[in-house]
């Protein structure tokens, strides 16, 4: 006869090593020990397991080791011919020990959830692959969040895309113009869609648009030409890099073995649970095992705003383990820089106005090296 599985689990401020325990090992109990600064933030998480996993609750001091050690022993002599796992991943780190050290009296297996997709095992000390992982929407509701809308990058429409590299390689050429049209297209009377609208620009090339299609043009001589009834929106307000972002961070995802989109959306727009109003957005968000990726892509020039802007979505729906990370087309002034690095904000940008035009290449190998440092 199979025995029970209990979980004793220690718990910190983070949830997605304690909802990935769960997951992974299936516990028909699980005893939550907790302090008073984190009793009470997994309520959320108790929504999302099995309804037929019973669950206790028991309040410790966390620094206080005889407590701890005497509530996982009374655990464990409460519950005779039970199988136990000590998840101790979170927590301080004297709880961990602590109830570490109950396990190996008991001879109970203790584990340890890493951020890159593994599980150790303190009988051997292995790193064991995780079989389950979060997704997306997972994620939103193990912090009591929730999304309006958003894309999911795997069903972007090729044409869209691209009419992105074309919109890239069009404003790499001839940036005056592009600059010149976007004053254009922006001026234009609401609303702009479904509309036609022409024009002079000042350059004296031609400016054409027919319910969002582009045309450019002097004479004979055409410098941008687009059927895509997004045109407008792709070049003139920012969708151009966004869209090209993504498609490069959905290919990189897909070569380190992902699947195309999968776990990646685009244009994310948070609710606020309790008044449903849109709470704050991101451009991407990349599910990169148990961790987010939430990326803010900029074309044009960055603000102080959008460093604060991309941190406080980080603090409210990423969790500690997750990475915010700016991705810009235009170099970042010095002020800016530090900026970044004084909130632990990845940054990804060119170093001058030269260099711009193929710096979106290097950012697969650079993403590779923000994933593979892990926050202590």
């Amino acid at each position: 006869m199979t025995k029970p599985r209990h979980q004793i689990i220690t718990v910190g401020k983070d949830l997605d090593s304690i909802y990935l325990g769960i997951k992974e090992f299936s516990p028909n109990v699980i005893h939550l020990v907790a302090t008073r600064e984190t009793k009470g933030t997994y309520k959320d998480m108790l929504r999302l397991i099995s309804p037929k996993i019973r669950v206790h609750e028991y309040l410790v001091g966390p620094y206080d080791v005889e407590e701890i050690m005497r509530v996982c022993g009374e655990i464990q002599e409460a519950n005779p011919g039970v199988e136990f796992i000590y998840n101790l991943s979170e927590g301080t780190k004297i709880m961990a020990m602590a109830a570490g050290k109950v396990a190996m009296e008991f001879g109970e297996r203790g584990i340890y959830i890493t951020q890159d997709g593994y599980w150790i095992d303190t009988f051997d000390y292995r790193r064991n692959r995780l079989t389950q992982t979060i997704s997306n929407s997972e994620y939103m509701r193990l912090y009591g969040n929730s999304v309006r809308e958003f894309e999911d990058v795997g069903k972007m429409k090729p044409l869209d895309v691209n009419t992105a590299y074309y919109a890239k390689k069009f404003i790499e050429r001839h940036f005056d113009v592009y600059t010149e049209a976007k004053r254009w297209f922006r001026g234009l009377p609401e609303p702009k869609r479904g509309k036609f609208f022409s024009g002079k620009l000042h350059c004296g090339y031609h400016i054409e648009t027919d319910g969002g299609t582009l045309t450019i043009y002097k004479g004979a001589e055409v410098l941008f030409d687009s059927a895509c009834r997004r045109s407008c929106e792709i070049m003139f307000l920012g969708r151009w890099w966004e869209i090209v972002v993504a498609d490069v961070v959905s290919r990189w995802d897909r070569e380190r073995g992902g699947e195309a989109g999968r776990g990646i959306w685009r244009d994310v727009i948070f609710n606020d649970v309790e008044k449903n109003s849109v709470k704050n957005e991101v451009d991407l968000l990349v599910n990169d095992k148990q961790r987010l990726l939430l990326i803010e892509c900029k074309s044009g020039e960055v603000f102080s705003s959008d460093i604060f802007k991309i941190d406080g979505v980080r603090e409210t729906y990423g969790g500690t383990d997750s990475k915010a990370i700016l991705v810009s087309y235009l170099p970042l002034n010095k002020s800016l820089v530090e900026k970044c690095e004084d909130l632990g904000i990845y940054w990804f940008a060119p170093k001058d106005m030269a260099s711009r035009v193929g710096h979106i290449s290097l950012l697969p190998e650079w993403l590779d090296e923000v994933v593979s440092r892990h926050e202590l």
